[in-house]
């Protein structure tokens, strides 16, 4: 279902899993959330500052890719509390949330912000995807950018257990990194970090809260890495927008 998103701004990094629980330090104003902003760029491994874009393609030619359309916005959930991270596949499809861990209030502002942002630029959305968990599927909502469908694909590692692990979730991430979005229009993924040995590509090991890795997929090849886009830097896009 194809929506075009439009509208106003609102307000509103760290590292998934067991490693996922720096998001609630962060949440909870600890040195971790504090550098996060002036941590150096990096399109690979590392974290970005909260307010970067880095990549290959960044400023005007960044926001005529997203406008264009045929992209996927691959995002990570905003920052959650200090339960564990870990869902098994059972507890995902119950969608139980009070066994599993939620955004926080920080987070659900992280959502919203890096939302209207996306609604600022008018991003020619066609779907948005989240992965069963109750933390992603509330970010998917607050971001409020168009319906949202959840896909089991999008699952963190803990549910792949008795669905074929680590390799059939790479697997997985790979495919959905191929898809290629209908004619003029963006994917918007809402998921975990990446937390599998040698993940592919390593950039998902590295997001923080609320932040986007923008692909160009390429069925049959790699998807490539176009830019990072930390989760305050959606108000600095839309400034450039006509400039």
């Amino acid at each position: 279902m194809t929506t075009l998103i439009a509208g106003a701004a609102q307000a509103g990094q760290t590292t998934g899993s067991s490693m996922d629980r720096a998001d609630s330090m962060a949440a909870h104003g600890s040195s971790m959330n504090r550098e996060s902003d002036s941590m150096a760029p990096s399109t690979g491994t590392n974290r970005i500052a909260a307010t970067a874009v880095v990549g290959t393609v960044t400023g005007q030619a960044l926001l005529r890719r997203l406008q264009r359309g045929g992209l996927i916005l691959w995002i990570r959930h905003g920052a959650r509390d200090d339960r564990p991270g870990d869902v098994s596949d059972a507890q995902a499809a119950a969608h139980n949330c009070a066994e599993q861990s939620r955004l926080t209030a920080q987070g659900k502002a992280q959502a919203r912000a890096v939302g209207a942002g996306m609604r600022e630029l008018n991003l020619p959305i066609a779907a948005v995807h989240a992965a069963r968990l109750c933390r992603t599927r509330a970010t998917a909502r607050l971001l409020n950018v168009g319906p949202v469908k959840t896909d089991a694909s999008l699952d963190e590692a803990s549910t792949w257990h008795d669905r074929g692990g680590d390799a059939a979730y790479q697997q997985a991430v790979f495919k959905l990194l191929s898809t290629t979005p209908p004619k003029g229009k963006d994917i918007l993924d809402v998921t975990s970090k990446l937390t599998v040995p040698n993940p592919r590509p390593p950039v998902l090991a590295a997001l923080g809260p609320a932040e986007v890795a923008v692909f160009a997929p390429n069925p049959g090849g790699q998807p490539q890495l176009l830019a990072r886009i930390g989760r305050k830097a959606w108000r600095q896009l839309a400034q450039k927008v006509g400039q």
